[in-house]
């Protein structure tokens, strides 16, 4: 039986389907462990924590995301609240931020100052990726890791770090200064070669695909559930997610199966778009991604998704 078995951020499991759910359309079954926000520090351990259930007949593709993202689990005993929400930080359990220099609370000025280096994150990184392949190596297994933005590419002249909403802290005089430290301290030929041409990562990233395949006028809408105001939302639109599942099953070789209809699966896709896309012209400000999570489920039901939870 074919498995496909994905771990990553949003980029890979989202309110939409993504690139890794349409992919995983072509296999027996497909389980999911991406979750949105993640950074390195979460991923390489969620797939540590599954590697003893992974055979040599699974295909299984990690994408990496920003190395300005810090993962934690914190103690029972922190008093941190999100300055948003006001809500207490979950604890004893993985709380993935997002970017270190979200100003909501959980990093402060000290910790950001005194504790977190975007150079330690990238040795982390590089260390994750040379543990996991040297281990599905000796399983077997085909693999592929991608990332949700190449590190070292800028957009607009900004310094990205891997993270697409990365141009929204560049006015953070902290993040600027670990931006020159890390500039000073890499040499940025020297780690593109280790990481595209030793550790084989796929240089075209998520993001990458995105600004090709998606225009400007194709961003979804979302309604903020703090301040109720629409935004963009800068991640991939569901048919997007399409057409680069399309690009990556061509590219890694994966066999279409004769039970998946694209064309349906392409309608699908532009239909979930539809109920976002269509929001902002519409004035329909009561709408969020709740809304639409039947909808969208039944869909995918009707593509008969398999979504595991469990291997």
């Amino acid at each position: 039986m074919s498995r496909l078995i994905t771990f990553g951020c949003s980029f890979t499991s989202y309110h939409w389907p993504t690139y890794a759910d349409y992919i995983g359309l072509h296999f027996d079954s497909h389980f999911n462990y991406a979750n949105t926000g993640s950074g390195n520090k979460r991923i390489f351990n969620l797939v540590t924590r599954h590697l003893g259930s992974i055979t040599k007949d699974d295909f299984v593709i990690i994408q990496w995301s920003g190395i300005e993202r810090d993962d934690k689990i914190l103690p029972e005993t922190h008093d941190l609240k999100n300055t948003y929400t006001k809500e207490r930080f979950n604890s004893t359990e993985w709380y993935s931020n997002g970017s270190v220099y979200e100003l909501n609370g959980l990093f402060n000025e000290n910790y950001k100052k005194n504790y977190f280096s975007l150079v330690e994150q990238y040795e982390m990184l590089i260390s994750y990726s040379w543990s996991l392949k040297f281990a599905l190596d000796h399983i077997g297994c085909r693999y592929k890791f991608i990332f949700m933005l190449n590190p070292f590419i800028r957009h607009d002249t900004q310094n990205l770090l891997g993270e697409p909403l990365g141009v929204y802290y560049n006015k953070v005089d902290i993040r600027q200064e670990h931006i020159d430290e890390f500039k000073l301290s890499k040499n940025y030929d020297l780690c593109r070669k280790e990481l595209f041409d030793d550790l084989k990562i796929e240089k075209e990233s998520l993001t990458e695909l995105q600004w090709r395949m998606e225009m400007e006028s194709a961003y979804n809408w979302y309604v903020d559930s703090v301040t109720g105001g629409f935004h963009k939302d800068y991640h991939p639109t569901s048919n997007t997610h399409f057409k680069i599942s399309l690009y990556y099953m061509k590219k890694f070789k994966i066999d279409l199966s004769e039970d998946v209809d694209l064309n349906d699966c392409e309608k699908i896709s532009k239909d979930i778009d539809s109920k976002y896309s269509n929001n902002m012209s519409s004035h329909t400000y009561k709408d969020n991604y709740e809304t639409y999570k039947t909808y969208i489920e039944e869909q995918l039901r009707s593509l008969k998704l398999n979504r595991g939870k469990l291997l």
